[in-house]
């Protein structure tokens, strides 16, 4: 078993190792305006955005009209530089960029030497002049410290004003979960990963929920949104995966929760013992630069992240079903004529095969009567309604694993490749009813 989960692992390795050609989907991007101290444009000024964890460096000039546009960057904090000839060089810091957010980070330079640099420590907008959209924005920190349930990261949705989970099942037609937003519904929404779309192209549902370990921040747009979206009225929500940098980092997880801290169900019969619960939920992720001792050093250039999360779960359920009583199984439904609410049974096609709600033996049919022995047996409670105390049990082991590989080729192209799936067929482990 050991052996299947870790030739699994390799096989997701060597994909994401063979990166494909293309670009992280997103509309991300950084504009601005360059000017002197009088006010007038600049043109043809070099600018160079330099993401400060991977170092990967964005690069373009201003217009005619003193104006820059960087698309398509990657989210993080960025150090932006701006220089021009007979211009002191400037330098803006911190500057925080989200997923699918347009950032203005507007410079005024001085005359003077291109040697002297001048530095300027940005804080966050109090405003977004350059993009409508009403979005909320989750950081890798406020991901961190939300408790999620299950680690569905997809959860995060309903900490955003007027989200609500419009559907939830693990397994059935259709399987998955969806949300909706104000005056809108849940078939509606639109979820990316990295600019991919997860939805279930039939049942308009997600099936597939992210670790929150694996992510850097995760927005919901609610209204007023980029015509990228026009596809989707409902809400949009966009995860980023951890891209990885140039120094390594990683997450251990684990959580419990079993019966010793839990209280009896509301059907069991007094002075019965719990029913047993036990479920492990456990995990990790690692991210940083692709090192290959004394063969590649991927610093500045290439980066991996790899997350796992593993579920181990005993339960057992118990529930009241009415089920048939033992005159029933022979065909004596006489009882149901004295009910509260009392019926009488009719064969449209022969009167005389019930007669006073008895069914004659000669119109049973012995196939159904070999049925009945598949049933559930004769009632076990003393309750008016002829219930029995049904009890499940369920153990499964389901193991989810994501990664994501990204390549520096050249400037502003991004080599990407992405792997997100459950493990299954030869890499399952165990027979279960599928993700909780």
């Amino acid at each position: 078993m050991k052996v299947k989960l870790i030739l699994c692992a390799l096989g997701l390795c060597i994909s994401l190792i063979r990166a494909m050609s293309g670009q992280v989907a997103s509309s991300t991007t950084l504009v601005g305006a360059v000017t002197d101290d009088s006010g007038a444009v600049i043109p043809n000024a070099r600018i160079l955005a330099v993401q400060d964890a991977a170092k990967v460096p964005y690069k373009g000039v201003t217009s005619g009209t003193g104006d820059y546009v960087l698309p398509y960057v990657a989210v993080g904090t960025y150090t932006i530089t701006v220089e021009a000839d007979g211009f002191e060089k400037q330098k803006h810091t911190n500057i925080l960029i989200e997923v699918n957010h347009t950032v203005r980070t507007d410079f005024t330079l001085k005359i003077g030497a291109a040697t002297n640099e001048v530095t300027v420590t940005s804080a966050e907008p109090a405003i977004a002049t350059d993009d409508a959209s009403l979005v909320q924005t989750l950081s890798t920190q406020a991901i961190a410290s939300q408790p999620v349930v299950g680690d569905d990261a997809l959860k995060l949705a309903l900490t955003t004003a007027g989200v609500q989970q419009s559907g939830d099942v693990t397994v059935g037609d259709p399987p998955g979960e969806s949300f909706a937003g104000p005056g809108v519904r849940g078939e509606q929404e639109d979820v990316s990963l990295d600019g991919v779309t997860l939805m279930n192209s039939i049942h308009v549902t997600v099936d597939f929920p992210p670790s929150p370990d694996a992510l850097q921040e995760f927005s919901v747009q609610t209204a007023t949104y980029s015509t990228q979206y026009g596809g989707n009225l409902g809400i949009h929500v966009n995860a980023v995966s951890k891209a990885g940098g140039n120094d390594f980092h990683g997450v251990l997880t684990e959580a419990n929760q079993n019966g010793y801290f839990a209280a009896h169900g509301r059907f069991d019969k007094q002075g019965s013992a719990k029913h047993p619960l036990n479920q492990d939920r456990f995990g990790g992720e690692v991210d940083g630069p692709v090192i290959l001792p004394w063969l590649y050093n991927g610093r500045k250039k290439t980066f991996f992240m790899f997350d796992y999360q593993g579920r181990r779960q005993i339960a057992k359920t118990a529930g009241i079903y009415t089920i048939v009583t033992g005159p029933e199984r022979t065909g004596d439904f006489s009882a149901l004529l004295t009910a509260p609410k009392p019926m009488t049974l009719s064969d449209p096609v022969d009167p005389t095969c019930i007669v006073g709600n008895v069914m004659q033996p000669r119109c049973i049919d012995p196939l159904a009567l070999e049925v009945l022995n598949f049933m559930p047996p004769l009632p076990n409670l003393d309750h008016r309604e002829r219930s029995i105390h049904r009890a499940d049990r369920d153990g499964s082991k389901v193991p989810l694993l994501s990664g994501r590989t990204e390549k520096r080729v050249a400037q502003r192209e991004i080599s990407y490749s992405e792997r997100n799936s459950l493990v299954d067929d030869l890499c399952e482990t165990s027979p279960g009813p599928g993700i909780l």
